[in-house]
C-alpha cells in the first residue's frame, strides 16, 4: 500500500504520538509511507523518527488559520503521491476537503468530535463526506458512540491507541523518588490545579508530586503553589526522557475534562504505575476501577485525595493495581493498533 498520513502539525501531543507510531509501524510491514503535516512547526523529535524510518516527511507551510494556498500545495502533494488511500488527523481533514482528493481517506478523531472538526467545517464538509465516503475511527468507545451521532451516515470504526512499551527487562528498578505524578500540557482542561489541591489535601507531609510538560497554565500552577505553601511539587518541563519519570514515580494522575485515547495513561501502566483519573470516557478506555486504578468523580478533589490516599497506604491494593496496569499496557501495544489499521485500509482499497 502506498499511504498518505496528513496531520495538523507533529506537535500536538498524543496525537501526533500516534501519526508517527503509526507511518513507522506500517513501514516496519512494508508499505510506502508518506507523512504530510499542514503547519511547519517545530518537531525536530518526530522528525528524526521518522527520518530513521526511511519515511519522507513533507510540509504544506500554512502561515495562517485561513491560509488558502496551503490547500493548493496539499492538493499537489496529493496528485503527485497517487496514494492508495489517506489517513487524516485533526483538522487537516478539512484541507483534504478543500483539496479534493480522488482517494478513499479515512480520519482518525483524537477528541470529542465536536471538538476535533469545528461545526462549521463539518456543516460545509457535510456532502463531501457522504460522497466520498469518508470513514472514521474512534480510538475510544465514548469518541465513537459520539461521532455515530454525528456523523449520522458514516462508517464509524473503533481503533483504540497502542504505544510501545519500554524496554525495562534488563535494567535496575530505579529508586521511586514522586509519589505522584502528570504528565502532559499544561492546559485548564486537563485540571491541573485540581491535582495540586488534591496533592495537599494528602496527610503526609513527606509526599512527593512531579509535574511533567509545558504549557500556558505553568505559570499559575506555581503561584498557586508558593500563594499557598504547597511544597514538595516538582515542575520538571518538557522533557523528551518522559519514562525515566515514570520510572521514578509510584502513581498516575489523570484529572482531564475531556481525552481522546491519552497515550499517557498508556506510558504510565507500562511502567507498572497504577492511576487515579477522573470518571469520563476517553479515560475509563484504558482504566477499570480497582483493577489498574481508581476512578473518581470529575471536579471532586475530595474523592480524588481519598484515591490518591488509598494507593499510598494499602500495600496489597497497590501491588495488585500495578500489575494490572502493566497488564493493560501490554494489550495496548503498537502492533496491535497498526494491525487494526493495516486491516481497515486494505479492506477499504479493496472495495
Amino acid at each position: 500500500m502506498n499511504i498518505c498520513i496528513l496531520i495538523s502539525s507533529l506537535n500536538y501531543g498524543g496525537s501526533s504520538q500516534v501519526a508517527v507510531d503509526l507511518a513507522c509501524g506500517l513501514k516496519n510491514k512494508g508499505h510506502s509511507i508518506t507523512v504530510v503535516t499542514l503547519w511547519n512547526l517545530n518537531f525536530r523529535k518526530y522528525a528524526e523518527i521518522l527520518n530513521s524510518k526511511s519515511i519522507e516527511l513533507k510540509t504544506c507551510n500554512k502561515k495562517s488559520k485561513f491560509d488558502f494556498l496551503c490547500y493548493k500545495r496539499l492538493k499537489q502533494i496529493l496528485n503527485e503521491g497517487k496514494f492508495d488511500l489517506i489517513n487524516t488527523h485533526l483538522t487537516s481533514l478539512f484541507y483534504c476537503f478543500l483539496a479534493k482528493p480522488n482517494q478513499r481517506v479515512v480520519h482518525t478523531i483524537h477528541s470529542v468530535p465536536n471538538l476535533d472538526i469545528p461545526k462549521s467545517y463539518r456543516f460545509l464538509m457535510k456532502r463531501w463526506l457522504l460522497k466520498h465516503n469518508v470513514v472514521f475511527v474512534g480510538c475510544s468507545v465514548d469518541i465513537k458512540d459520539k461521532a455515530v451521532c454525528i456523523y449520522r451516515n458514516q462508517q464509524i470504526e473503533l481503533i483504540t491507541n497502542g504505544f510501545d512499551l519500554p524496554d525495562t527487562g534488563k535494567t535496575k528498578k530505579p529508586v521511586k523518588e514522586y509519589d505522584f505524578i502528570y504528565v502532559g500540557r499544561l492546559v485548564s482542561m486537563k485540571n491541573i490545579d485540581e491535582i495540586i489541591k488534591a496533592f495537599s489535601l494528602l496527610k503526609n507531609d513527606g509526599n512527593k508530586l512531579c509535574i511533567v510538560g509545558d504549557g500556558p497554565e505553568k505559570y499559575n500552577l506555581e503561584k498557586l503553589c508558593s500563594n499557598n505553601n504547597i511544597p514538595n511539587v516538582h515542575f520538571a518541563g518538557g522533557v523528551d526522557n518522559v519514562f525515566d519519570y515514570l520510572n521514578k514515580s509510584r502513581v498516575f494522575c489523570l484529572f482531564s475534562d475531556f481525552e481522546g485515547g491519552p497515550i499517557c495513561l498508556l506510558e504510565a501502566m507500562g511502567c507498572g504505575l497504577p492511576v487515579v483519573c477522573s470518571d469520563i470516557g476517553g479515560n475509563r478506555t484504558y482504566v477499570k476501577d480497582r483493577k489498574n486504578g481508581l476512578v473518581f468523580e470529575l471536579h471532586n478533589v475530595e474523592d480524588a485525595r481519598t484515591k490518591m490516599s488509598m494507593l499510598l497506604e494499602d500495600k496489597t491494593l497497590y501491588g495488585k493495581m500495578s500489575k494490572g496496569a502493566f497488564e493493560t499496557a501490554k494489550e495496548n501495544c503498537i502492533d496491535n493498533m497498526v494491525d487494526k489499521y493495516e486491516s481497515l485500509f486494505v479492506r477499504l482499497i479493496n472495495e
